[in-house]
């Protein structure tokens, strides 16, 4: 019988091309029966390790994120929600032009920057970004963001980037002032760029 293995050179790359012989077809093309029962094997383990490692994953998902002094919560989907500072323009909500959201990595917390061997710092990046802009006369209002626990699921942290978006646009076009476009931007340290 077969086994999963992944055919690499020595430098660890994976091998483009596949001998007739290892690739389980015969010289016409055809499949023959052991290599389908091997395919599905793998499959099957696969499915396994990912499922192994969801649960771990969901493990994580209890442990509390790195301390965040959060101005409020927004919940979605019925979930935990994200933790949200705002830091609002001097000419809100009718001057704001552009609107800035700060994402941290997969412990959550004030994000990059901190001083080393601390899980808080008022004086991190993105505290100190959002905080010069806001006081400036730039028309940027700045939203930093938390997890409230570690290692959220992609899906969780995605929903709570569009929660927060959703809700700096409602509060920057809550005025009287005529339509205006307003810019998005997004910032992310580690897991939080890849949101």
């Amino acid at each position: 019988m077969a086994s999963c293995v992944e055919d690499k050179d020595s430098s660890g790359a994976a091998l483009n091309e596949i001998d007739v012989e290892q690739s389980g077809r015969s010289p016409e093309g055809e499949r023959d029966e052991e290599t389908d029962e091997a395919d599905e094997a793998c499959e099957e383990g696969a499915e396994d390790d990912d499922e192994e490692e969801w649960r771990a994953r969901d493990g994580m998902s209890s442990m509390p994120s790195y301390p965040f002094p959060a101005d409020f919560r927004l919940e979605f989907d019925g979930g935990p929600g994200i933790e949200v500072i705002g830091h609002t323009c001097k000419s809100h909500p009718e001057g704001t032009r552009t609107i800035a959201l700060f994402f941290p990595g997969v412990h959550g917390g004030v994000g990059p920057c901190r001083q080393p061997g601390s899980y808080f710092d008022e004086a991190a990046l993105y505290a100190t970004v959002a905080k010069r802009l806001t006081a400036s006369d730039a028309t940027i209002d700045c939203y930093r963001c938390s997890w409230p626990f570690m290692r959220p699921r992609m899906s969780h942290a995605i929903g709570g980037a569009c929660r927060v978006m959703h809700h700096g646009l409602l509060q920057a076009l809550h005025s009287t002032s005529p339509e205006r476009d307003v810019r998005i931007v997004f910032v992310g340290h580690s897991f939080g760029g890849a949101v």
